[in-house]
């Protein structure tokens, strides 16, 4: 058999195998909690470093610190991004090979539970060592150009922005920072195309914002400079003389590390006030945060999300804690609701404080935007992913799958239909090729039925709530917090029934089950408004 045909074959394999674990994943409704199951016995029986670790590589009182941001980068990237797939496949009975970036204990752990660990699994952590290694080398060779913005003088703040609307508000409220950095590259960590920027940087103006691609500005004066040098150099040398002796940790982290000393060396008076991240990374604290926090900085993280809840299921046990919430070290955390505030408190890492904002926006076109109707009715819409996409990173869902969110959209298209309401889909984000195809279909034979409008995917839910007549949500999306602070009626529509009324995630939002329900409670809606009029 000629080399592609053996090739063709294989991959049918995988792909039928790969499905067929999907699918008895989604059957069993365990996949979600298994996966942070697993996810949390490693992190919390694994030891990723000690101080130790960190010996002649960084100042004595710093060594803590980045055991912790290891801890989280190690999370973040290795548990949750592969570790965590491969063992779910095995668990649902895959019987291919898996390359698992893991060492020794890890691989251990998984072959006991059924994982078929290719051979070669052992080279690969080095390899994921090594490149993190060069992008701490790359790192180093962009803030050695000095190729930097000019930082705002004065009091200022820098927020990890990829869109300005993150901190609208929020920016109001400290007062101390003048201006603001807006720093909208995914660094280190965003696969690609799956976070984009939405706001248009180039046609933006505004005398508080600067906008820019890096977080750090210009050293001053050459003197600092060289003791930057000086410091980042001996850093990437002993971090390759521990490497060849066993000790991976240095190489690892030598990004965070870079960064940690170009802060450490930088003039104290011309560090931000704040330095404000949003949760598009929540785990990963970067090392330098530290460096600035020992200053006198505030390091601040904005939790615009609130779909993270222990969510209780009607007839099963809780999903349970979302992965990698106890390895979080933030000072300081803003979030939307005080639900989301109890929850942080409760599974969230050792915190000075959390403070509730209220609705946090975060993505937004600018674009102006006019809905109309006289029954206009909004649905902020979960977008589903195809199977193949889920299976392929062992990540299956059973609550937003394809089969749910055609089971959720049909009976709001009928009850629009009947009643003559103006619906309004809005896509939570663009996922391209990776949304589910069947899905997608029932939305555009309803719009081209002239039943429903999708929307933009970056119009913020903020514009559109404020002139919609009612809200419709999946359960649980923040969306539904934007109808909540204009005084709409929002519901949350769970037609499959799968989770229980009144729970912390609910955000004091009802919960609706059946069809027959959303009709009483849409005619209410529109009965009184009438009426009124």
């Amino acid at each position: 058999m000629p080399l592609s045909g053996i090739k063709s074959r294989y991959l049918w394999r995988k792909c039928y195998h790969l499905l067929k674990s999907h699918r008895s994943l989604i059957d069993s409704r365990v996949g979600e909690r298994r996966i942070w199951e697993r996810t949390n016995f490693l992190a919390k029986n694994i030891p990723i470093a000690q101080a130790k670790d960190f010996t002649f590589v960084l100042p004595e009182e710093f060594r803590e610190n980045a055991v912790a941001a290891l801890q989280q980068k190690v999370f973040d990237k290795t548990i949750g991004v592969t570790l965590s797939p491969s063992i779910m496949l095995a668990d649902a009975g895959s019987n291919f090979s898996i390359v698992a970036r893991y060492p020794g204990k890890w691989r251990r752990y998984a072959k006991s539970i059924g994982a078929n660990i290719n051979p070669f699994s052992v080279l690969f952590w080095s390899r994921d060592v090594v490149a993190a290694y060069r992008q701490g080398i790359a790192r180093y060779k962009i803030l050695l150009q000095q190729n930097l913005p000019d930082i705002p003088h004065g009091h200022y703040g820098v927020i990890d922005g990829l869109t300005i609307n993150a901190f609208n508000g929020f920016a109001d409220k400290n007062t101390h920072c003048e201006t603001f950095l807006t720093w909208f590259q995914g660094r280190f960590g965003h696969p690609h195309n799956w976070v984009i920027p939405v706001f248009p940087y180039d046609d933006y103006q505004d005398e508080r914002v600067t906008i820019s691609n890096e977080i750090f500005g210009k050293y001053p004066d050459a003197d600092t400079f060289r003791e930057f040098k000086a410091s980042a150099r001996k850093a990437i040398i002993l971090s390759v003389c521990m490497f060849l002796t066993g000790r991976w940790q240095t190489a690892y982290l030598l990004p965070d590390i870079i960064d940690f000393y170009y802060i450490r060396h930088f003039p104290k008076d011309r560090l931000a006030d704040l330095y404000a991240f949003t949760n598009s990374r929540y785990i990963h604290r970067p090392l330098w945060t530290y460096a600035a926090e020992q200053e006198g900085c505030g390091v601040a993280l904005i939790f615009y999300a609130t779909n993270t809840f222990n969510y209780m299921f009607r007839d099963e046990e809780p999903l349970g804690i979302a992965q990698g919430y106890p390895t979080m070290t933030w000072p300081v955390i803003h979030t939307k609701s005080q639900e989301h505030a109890e929850y942080l408190k409760q599974y969230a890492g050792p915190c000075e404080a959390i403070h509730v904002e209220g609705a946090i926006p975060f993505e937004d076109s600018l674009d102006e935007i006019k809905i109309t109707g006289k029954r206009k009715v909004v649905i902020f819409d979960v977008q589903p992913f195809r199977d193949a996409f889920m299976a392929g990173i062992g990540r299956p869902c059973h609550v937003y799958n394809p089969q749910v969110s055609i089971d959720t959209i049909l009976p709001i298209l009928r009850l629009g239909k009947d009643m003559g309401l103006d619906l309004y889909v809005k896509p939570k984000r663009d996922v391209g090729t990776r949304i589910s195809k069947a899905y997608m279909s029932v939305l555009r034979k309803a719009e081209e039925q002239g039943i429903l409008t999708v929307l933009d995917w970056s119009v913020s839910p903020e514009k559109l709530s404020a002139q919609a007549d009612a809200v419709i949500c999946q359960p649980f999306t923040s969306a539904a917090l934007y109808a909540k602070k204009f005084g709409k009626p929002v519901v949350f529509f769970d037609e499959p029934g799968f989770f229980e009324e009144g729970q912390p995630a609910c955000q004091e939002v009802d919960i609706i089950y059946s069809e027959q329900e959303l009709r009483k409670w849409l005619e209410g809606i529109f009965y009184e408004s009438k009426t009124a009029a």
